[in-house]
């Protein structure tokens, strides 16, 4: 699974339309809050009786609560070793330090067309689902 948390309409109907395009439509589900992703993850672990984690967490760090959540994220169980990609416009340069300060992987600025959004989550999702391994690969809880 890939989580996105916190990308208003417009920007998740681009990332829809992006990730059927590139055919990862099905791996990824959209979150209001970081609350949201807790919430949906205890569900499924109930259901499930284990807690399956996502491969990476998108994060829009141009909304300042994503930046504050960080650490309540970064200290809840394994949470912590999940990456987390900052995606914003990265214009306040606060948001990126305070952000990679609170345990962000990478940022990323958001592009300024359509096609530049799907060359973009082609390389960034490229990069994190196919060439790297992730600490998902091997967090499980009973």
């Amino acid at each position: 699974m890939i989580a996105l948390v916190s990308f208003d309409g417009i920007e998740r109907s681009l990332f829809e339309k992006a990730a059927q395009e590139l055919a990862i439509d099905h791996r990824i589900h959209y979150f209001n809050a970081v609350d949201d992703l807790f919430a949906h993850d205890d569900a499924v672990a109930s259901e499930a009786k284990s807690r399956v984690y996502p491969r990476v967490i998108v994060m829009n760090i141009d909304d300042a609560a994503c930046i504050s959540s960080m650490g309540t994220l970064k200290a809840t169980g394994n949470w912590d070793k999940i990456p987390v990609i900052g995606y914003g416009f990265l214009t306040e340069p606060t948001h990126v330090t305070d952000f990679y300060g609170a345990g962000g992987a990478s940022c990323i600025r958001k592009p300024d067309t359509y096609a530049e959004l799907v060359e973009t989550t082609r390389g960034a999702l490229g990069y994190w689902l196919s060439m790297t391994t992730l600490p998902c690969d091997f967090l499980r809880e009973a």
